[in-house]
């Protein structure tokens, strides 16, 4: 019964999922993880942008690529995947075959969810874990669009449960499979460093303390080395220098000449660094750190993260029945002396705090996506308050609780139902009235509605648009009337059409748009004007 449900329950978000397909345009970072794949499966195989691995990327670009689609040498990853997707003279089925490349790693996840807790609880917890996991908007979000965050949480979730199994079960076969998982997911995300690191260190230190037993550190160097070798394979084996530019070169040249005779052999070897993009992306991603984006919360543009920003998202962008799991369970696992009745309960514990304060200290705050891999652990804690709750003794009959959870769980299901297919800028009840105060970027305004902007003006009198548009794609493959670039501070007449994110991130510019009502919403984050 528990897998007839889910079986039913996975069928029910894939047709959830392929409404987005047709009805968003291209998100921000859609055309640049295309080009990028594509570059990857271009010759000479070589990332535009190392800033990212290529895992997500080639899984987005291998669709297009397989139906003809390939990389123009450009600087600008972007413009290759915009170009990919206007020369394949199918564009709205090329951009399909680059979201379907995600689609796998999404039924990874699912799966790996379902398994972990079907171990640690059993059947139907486990199917209450993947049951919230599966009618999480924000999940199904990435799992829809062609990005790299669906691939990282499905890899992180295979290094940490092989992490744990290599920890219960000391055989060379687990700690191979560690490595690896490991390594996958440092090649789906730079994010798969510390995340995996700590998590590793959070849950050898709790299998020590509790087993009073420490992994080998043979065994702990074989696993190091697979996780080598796998992201080098992932690199393709290849060799490079690890200097970005010409300055960066004579930087290096100069630090190697201070070793005297020395000098060739320093040169020649940081002159062949094996995976060599992936370090470059890495001193790419610390400079994100150093000096982060600029971010939005309540209202205020700032340019360094706030502390509570991840932990208030998770509250306004997690469904409330999954928030009541969740935090029951955390509760639960939290209580003194599980720890020596339950060891397992660490696993969700790291997933999920680990990634919350690793995202926190980065201060690059654009979403709740850079710490999506948490719902999977909260959907798992879940389990723990669903089990919990069926085995206390209390005067409440068994039927009264199944039938609770059976409300709670139709509730998480009918969110999303009712959601698609804008599950990008869904907001719980609770927030949804203040969505556009709390936050726009990639958890509301992501550019996904140009092409229902194009439906919407087909309806209105338009025979010329200003337009201020927060996205990447090409606005002329879309059928919109004769438009020009709102300017910034300059208030124009006629019909204007501004993003969300433009009109919340750049009052000075576009502030003066708040004193009129708009005459329509072009799907969730387009707002059009008609002044006279």
């Amino acid at each position: 019964m528990p897998r007839a449900i889910l079986f039913i329950a996975v069928a029910v978000s894939l047709v959830l999922m392929a409404s987005v397909y047709r009805n968003l345009s291209p998100t921000w970072d859609e055309p640049s993880h295309i080009g990028n794949g594509l570059a990857w499966l271009t010759p000479p195989h070589h990332l535009i942008d190392p800033v990212d691995p290529p895992v997500g990327r080639v899984s987005a670009a291998v669709g297009p690529w397989l139906s003809g689609a390939r990389a123009l040498d450009l600087p600008n990853p972007y413009d290759v995947g915009n170009i990919a997707l206007r020369e394949s003279g199918h564009y709205w089925r090329t951009l399909t075959l680059a979201r379907l490349g995600i689609l796998p790693w999404y039924l990874l996840a699912v799966y790996l969810v379902w398994s972990m807790t079907k171990r640690w609880l059993g059947e139907w917890p486990a199917l209450a874990a993947a049951l919230l996991f599966l009618f999480c908007p924000p999940v199904l979000a990435n799992a829809t669009i062609a990005t790299t965050e669906m691939p990282f949480m499905a890899a992180f979730l295979l290094a940490i449960d092989r992490i744990w199994r290599a920890l219960q079960e000391p055989e060379w076969r687990n700690y191979a499979w560690a490595g690896f998982g490991v390594g996958l997911a440092c090649g789906a995300k730079l994010s798969g460093v510390p995340f995996c690191l700590l998590c590793a260190l959070v849950m050898v230190a709790w299998h020590g303390w509790t087993k009073r037993k420490l992994p080998r550190i043979s065994a702990v160097a074989f696993a190091a080395l697979i996780m080598f070798l796998t992201i080098w394979g992932i690199y393709r084996f290849q060799v490079g220098p690890l200097a970005t530019n010409p300055a960066s070169h004579i930087h290096v040249q100069r630090l190697a000449a201070k070793t005297g005779p020395l000098a060739p052999v320093v040169m020649g070897a940081v002159d062949h660094i094996p995976a060599y993009q992936f370090i470059q992306g890495i001193r790419v991603a610390r400079g994100f750190t150093k000096h982060p984006p600029q971010g939005y919360l309540f209202g205020e543009v700032y340019t360094h993260g706030r502390w509570y920003f991840f932990f208030f998202m998770l509250l306004a962008k997690t469904p409330i029945p999954l928030l009541i799991f969740g935090l029951a369970g955390l509760w639960l696992a939290l209580r003194r002396g599980m720890a020596r009745t339950d060891p397992f309960v660490i696993v969700p514990l790291a997933g999920f705090f680990v990634p919350m304060l690793v995202a926190t200290v980065s201060h690059v705050h654009l979403g709740i996506r850079h710490v999506l891999v948490v719902y999977a652990f909260l959907a798992m804690l879940s389990g723990l308050a669903v089990q919990r709750l069926y085995a206390m003794r209390s005067g409440v009959s068994t039927s009264f609780r199944a039938g609770a959870v059976g409300l709670l769980m139709a509730a998480n299901v009918l969110a999303c139902v009712v959601a698609a297919p804008d599950f990008l800028a869904w907001y719980n009840e609770a927030a949804a009235p203040w969505a556009t105060l709390i936050h726009v970027d990639s958890d509301y305004d992501w550019g996904q509605d140009l092409e229902r902007l194009s439906r919407t003006l087909e309806t209105l009198p338009v025979k010329h648009i200003w337009i201020s548009y927060s996205g990447s794609v090409e606005l002329n493959q879309f059928h919109l009337p004769p438009w020009e670039p709102l300017p910034a501070g300059i208030p124009e007449k006629g019909w204007i059409a501004i993003s969300e994110t433009n009109l919340r991130t750049q009052p000075q510019a576009f502030g003066w748009l708040k004193s009129y009502q708009p005459v329509a919403i072009a799907g969730k984050t387009i707002r059009i004007y008609h002044i006279e």
